[in-house]
């Protein structure tokens, strides 16, 4: 449905899409008129299903409060049928339960009809909704389904007013909420409120971290906030921070490599290993199956550290290895990277290949062979075209109301450059300026590197900003990556496809390949 994008319209499958729509209860109408209402509301909705939500609240003036929670996400599914089996000439069709709409909404509820009645099922995500309350909405809603069933014209009760006032927050919690304050620039609400929902990004993490140990004391590592993103949660991670607990977290052996777990999954199940540019993979693992543990390997030393010492990509790779053998031998592995972090990923699964890797996945990397043979003139043009490449996106996204002019200025140079100068942006962050000049130094000793052999499952995902290199030349590895390796094309440009808009398949595609390692049998491994 809504399959408008030419970029979109070879990818198999059913694109099902959220529609944001608002119904007014006024409580003195049938149940049967406010169907009717919400029909009529729907199908005028599909006719601008295309615009960008965040624009038709600017058009009705309507702001989020600075003192508003971080919106829970609904998904409420109904049906009255489901189909089993479809044949279509010698293509069969076969439906199974999808669990996405868990793993991506706070609250999903889902009515389903069928030979047997009824079901009514919900799924729900615990850090924002208790048990005892998701047991009486079940109650509430069986009863009120119940009585619309036996008369429709029944008028809905009207809703309570007023607000139920909230208890006095702890004072580890007043703390907390005056740092948010002070980063953010707007004052948090509750314990639920999330960081990001209230206009937090990485940057703003990282000096609400440096706040966190000024203030109370205690080292909280940046992916513990990530993997709580909540003023709850990093209470939580403040209180965990100095207590002996369970842990992936590791360093290497030479001290270039830290390990640390984004999200927890089964014990003894499957890792997924992310390879530096920790921020780039938080929604990845928000969106991972409950399965799958994600960790971040990430170089924590500068790059003046690693140049005084020799360091090459091979060193970092093997140092790599080292720690994941060290502390996760007997998992089933795979290892993600974006860029130029996407070869180190290749390296370290050189080195892994004794290991139980399940596969390298690298995001627009180039091999290093095709880079080294450009031209000095053919370097320049292609930078330039992936900076304007990068400009336009965002100022695409700017004028559709999906980013601010903070986030455009971030991601356009000159543009951010005069925005500091004005004021209007803080200086960058020093631990933002270290991950920034890492970045680089690999990219430069990325040129002197040779495309490692890895024998074992290689993917390819190429968004918008290197799809159509990747479609033509592999991005430089033909022949060099084993025989029917695929390209996986996702929509979005770059780091932004892995932050936001493919984040969802590029998680999918990881945990399917995990999840079917691990399931085989230990003997055909």
């Amino acid at each position: 449905s809504l399959r408008t994008s030419p970029l979109l319209a070879p990818l198999p499958g059913v694109f099902i899409n959220t529609l944001p729509v608002r119904i007014a209860l006024n409580g003195r109408e049938p149940i049967a008129e406010l169907a009717r209402r919400t029909q009529t509301a729907l199908s005028e909705a599909l006719d601008h299903a295309g615009l960008p939500f965040d624009r038709i609240l600017r058009a009705a003036g309507i702001a989020h409060p600075a003192v508003h929670s971080g919106p829970a996400l609904v998904n409420f599914d109904f049906r009255d049928g489901f189909f089993d089996r479809i044949e279509v000439g010698p293509v069969a069709i076969e439906a199974f339960p999808s669990r996405l709409a868990e793993r991506i909404h706070d609250l999903s509820i889902s009515i389903l009809g069928g030979p047997e009645g009824w079901r009514l099922g919900i799924t729900y995500n615990g850090a924002r909704f208790a048990d005892t309350g998701v047991a009486r909405m079940a109650r509430a809603l069986e009863a009120r389904l119940s009585a619309v069933l036996d008369d429709p014209d029944a008028v809905l009760p009207e809703r309570p007013q007023g607000r139920v006032a909230a208890p006095a927050s702890p004072p580890d919690h007043q703390r907390m909420a005056a740092l948010w304050a002070s980063v953010l620039g707007r004052p948090a609400a509750g314990p639920d409120d999330n960081f990001f929902d209230l206009g937090g990004y990485s940057i703003l993490l990282l000096r609400l971290a440096v706040a966190i140990e000024r203030e109370f004391g205690v080292r909280v590592e940046v992916p513990a906030l990530l993997a709580a993103p909540t003023l709850r949660g990093m209470v939580d991670a403040v209180r965990r921070a100095g207590a002996e607990r369970e842990t992936l977290a590791a360093t290497s052996p030479k001290g270039w490599w830290q390990a640390e777990v984004l999200r927890r999954g089964h014990p003894g199940g499957p890792i997924l290993l992310t390879v530096n540019q920790v921020f780039l993979f938080r929604r990845i693992a928000e969106l991972m199956d409950d399965r799958v543990t994600v960790a971040s390997l990430s170089i924590g030393v500068s790059p003046t550290v690693l140049a005084a010492e020799g360091a090459e990509i091979p060193d970092l790779a093997r140092d790599a290895a080292a720690l994941v053998r060290a502390h996760y031998q007997g998992r089933v592995l795979g290892l993600c990277g974006h860029c130029v972090d996407g070869l180190v990923a290749m390296h370290v699964a050189h080195e892994l290949s004794d290991a139980n890797l399940a596969f390298a996945t690298m995001v627009d990397t180039w091999a290093p062979e095709a880079l080294a043979a450009r031209s000095a003139a053919a370097r320049l043009g292609h930078a330039w075209a992936e900076r304007l490449g990068r400009w336009r996106h965002h100022l695409r996204r700017f004028r559709e109301g999906q980013e601010s002019w903070s986030d455009l200025a971030s991601q356009v140079g000159p543009l951010g450059a005069a925005f500091r100068a004005l004021g209007r942006l803080p200086p960058p962050e020093p631990e933002a300026e270290r991950l920034r000049a890492l970045n680089r130094h690999l990219a430069a000793l990325s040129e002197g590197t040779r495309s490692p052999e890895v024998t074992g499952e290689v993917a390819i995902v190429a968004t918008g900003s290197h799809r159509r290199a990747a479609a033509g030349s592999l991005l430089g590895w033909r022949g060099k990556l084993p025989p029917g390796t695929p390209v996986i094309p996702v929509p979005g440009w770059h780091e932004q496809a892995l932050m936001d808009t493919g984040a969802a398949d590029i998680a999918n595609l990881l945990a399917r390949r995990l999840l079917a390692r691990a399931e085989q049998p230990r003997a055909r491994r």
